[in-house]
């Protein structure tokens, strides 16, 4: 309710969802995430968090435009699903106690907690996973413009990462901290009149990061020794999995810090240029081969630094969809001034749910609705968008 309340509100011109959360139960994410997915139409909204953006919290994070991380030591990721039976036959039998289950049905009871999990048991609560578990990774291959196949391989599996890991993946759009995103959409409200329509969303912060120092490489201890709140707060939120993780990821991250920091010669030969090309190979995003084969050439650029230099070239491509979208939405904009269409021209989508929702006084979620029922080529349109 206070969600559609921002999306309905004129004088909201961008929403930021700031996450903290490591996920959980499933029920009723779906359904809010892709009402932050519709509202995308009328509102600019990004995600962003300085912690944790995990599983169920992923799924909510990447319905926004865009996603952001504020740093190296931020978990995302996750996407999976898990269920838990507990068996508590034999605490049962320690008080003396056995319960018996009457049931009609097949199916009902049949992963009772009342005894120990059977094969059929088993079975139909891991259907009952992989059925939500299709739907979670259907939702981000569409909220991500990539197909479903991407997100297994490269997002999905229960796979946590941290800091830049998820740029890699293709799960995260930048780094950035919560005051420069803040400074940026201000920016361009201002720039715009406040018309937030016009926020590229990357550009700029792509120059950013470009311009900062590379992340020093550190240990869990030095963490621990710096930062000992965050330290503290990412351990216990993640459990013994997410800690065995962030080992492992750490140590990871050092020895690849190392090795690329020595200067000698002999290290820097076929293989680790040969793991440099395939670092690179995999940031491919359809439509951007030539740059892809650009950065292999130039013997130089990295993995990470190839995400970067995707994500810019995407944005500016969709910058130019935007130039010709607000050329072909001239008319729309007569519109919007009162002014009568010529004959035979036809209403974007925008245009179609903000004259619905001013005729009918209704809510955004409530226009696009019915708009989408009423026009169903200009809703597809928006989706393929």
């Amino acid at each position: 309710r206070d969600f559609n309340t921002l999306v309905s509100d004129d004088s909201v011109k961008a929403i930021v969802l700031d996450i903290d959360s490591p996920g959980g139960v499933a029920f009723g994410i779906e359904q809010f995430a892709n009402l932050v997915f519709e509202a995308r139409a009328v509102k600019t909204i990004v995600s962003i968090t300085s912690t944790m953006m995990a599983s169920a919290a992923i799924w909510i994070g990447a319905a926004a435009e865009y996603i952001y991380i504020t740093g190296e030591v931020v978990m995302t990721g996750s996407i999976g699903v898990v269920i838990n039976h507990i068996d508590v036959s034999e605490l049962e039998k320690m008080f003396g106690i056995k319960t018996t289950e009457i049931t009609a049905g097949k199916f009902k009871r049949i992963a009772s907690s009342f005894k120990p999990l059977s094969e059929e048991g088993r079975a139909e609560l891991q259907s009952q996973v992989n059925h939500v578990n299709s739907a979670f990774v259907a939702d981000i291959a569409r909220f991500r413009r990539v197909d479903v196949e991407t997100v297994s391989s490269k997002m999905a599996d229960g796979r946590t990462f941290l800091g830049s890991q998820g740029i890699e993946a293709g799960l995260i759009d930048e780094i950035i901290s919560a005051e420069e995103l803040i400074d940026l959409i201000n920016a361009e409200i201002n720039k715009s009149e406040g018309n937030i329509n016009n926020f590229k969303g990357g550009k700029g912060m792509v120059n950013t990061i470009a311009k900062k120092k590379p992340v020093e490489v550190m240990t869990a201890e030095s963490i621990q020794e710096d930062n000992p709140v965050v330290y503290t707060e990412i351990f216990n939120l993640g459990g013994q999995e997410a800690r065995d993780k962030l080992n492992t990821a750490v140590a990871e991250s050092f020895e690849k810090g190392r090795e690329q920091g020595k200067d000698e010669g002999e290290i820097i030969g076929a293989k680790s240029e040969l793991e440099r090309i395939m670092a690179v190979e995999a940031q491919l995003v359809p439509g951007h081969e030539k740059l892809i084969a650009k950065l292999k050439a130039d013997g130089v650029t990295t993995g990470p630094e190839a995400a970067v230099e995707v994500i810019k070239a995407d944005k500016e491509l969709r910058a130019k969809g935007l130039k010709n979208f607000k050329a072909e939405g001239a008319k729309s904009v007569g519109n919007d001034l009162g002014e009568e269409p010529p004959d035979g021209a036809k209403k974007d989508w925008k245009t179609l749910v903000a004259e619905y929702k001013e005729e009918h006084k209704c809510g955004v979620t409530e226009a696009m609705k019915a708009i989408a029922k009423s026009h169903p080529e200009e809703h597809e349109k928006y989706k393929a968008a």
